[in-house]
């Protein structure tokens, strides 16, 4: 998507990554299949090379016939994608009047407007920080 209108007249752009209004959300429904899948993929890998069959791994999980290229951080960050990036739905800000839309799991691509009750509304991605474990 590129463009999405808010009903306060503001046009939303959605033309590059790292937008600070634009999130991700899963239904819990799907949350946690999403991190067994992705921890399954990943324990699959690290067995495979601890058997000696990672070029094997490599070949039947992406169902490729091509030379194995990617190094650890890339093969994990692949897996991650492979699931997170499709599996989404995707929330707006707008940055004019702070309603939120969110798109529908039953119509990707349409959206439902939530206003916020605080005048002047917060940007609500600003507060989200990235945890690292301990």
């Amino acid at each position: 998507m590129s463009m999405l209108g808010c009903p306060c007249g503001n046009v939303i752009r959605d033309n590059t990554d790292y937008l600070p209004f634009k999130g991700h959300a899963f239904t819990d429904i799907e949350f946690f299949p999403l991190f067994e899948a992705i921890s399954k993929d990943v324990a699959g890998f690290i067995q495979a090379r601890l058997d000696g069959r990672e070029e094997k791994w490599y070949t039947d999980y992406f169902k490729s016939d091509s030379a194995f290229t990617e190094d650890d951080e890339g093969l994990v960050h692949t897996i991650l994608a492979r699931y997170l990036i499709h599996a989404s739905i995707q929330l707006y800000q707008c940055t004019n009047c702070g309603r939120m839309l969110v798109e529908r799991v039953d119509k990707p691509n349409e959206y439902d407007v939530f206003t916020p009750d605080e005048k002047p509304h917060r940007n609500v991605f600003a507060t989200v920080k990235l945890k690292k474990a301990k």
